[in-house]
């Protein structure tokens, strides 16, 4: 545990001094190290998200809305490939919406 804690500090120090290099503001070198962490562990949840999941059957929840996003053929599938269909069907359907007009009154 130690080990790994001092391998986090140099890398986060690594990582301050880069950017306190191209900023030279502590305050917006803080803040920028602070969204890097975030992206580093929403990363790190999604990598670890499918780990274990592959040998349970999908769930209901996960079968009915990939009906719901136009999906039929669900036969047989775990969770882990119900999760990727759901990513790509969502990803697709953010994609290809068309924009709501709403409609707006001249003076």
């Amino acid at each position: 545990m130690i080990i790994e804690m001092d391998g986090k500090i140099e890398e986060y120090i690594s990582l301050y001094t880069a950017i306190h290099k191209h900023t030279k503001d502590i305050n917006m070198t803080i803040a920028i190290l602070t969204e890097i962490r975030k992206d580093m562990r929403v990363a790190e949840m999604q990598q670890n998200r499918f780990v274990g999941t592959g040998a349970f059957p999908a769930t209901e929840g996960q079968l009915s809305y990939l009906k719901s996003l136009g999906i039929k053929e669900t036969d047989g599938i775990n969770r882990q490939e119900a999760s990727k269909l759901i990513d790509e069907a969502k990803s697709k359907k953010v994609n290809t919406e068309t924009p709501v007009r709403i409609p707006m009154r001249l003076p």
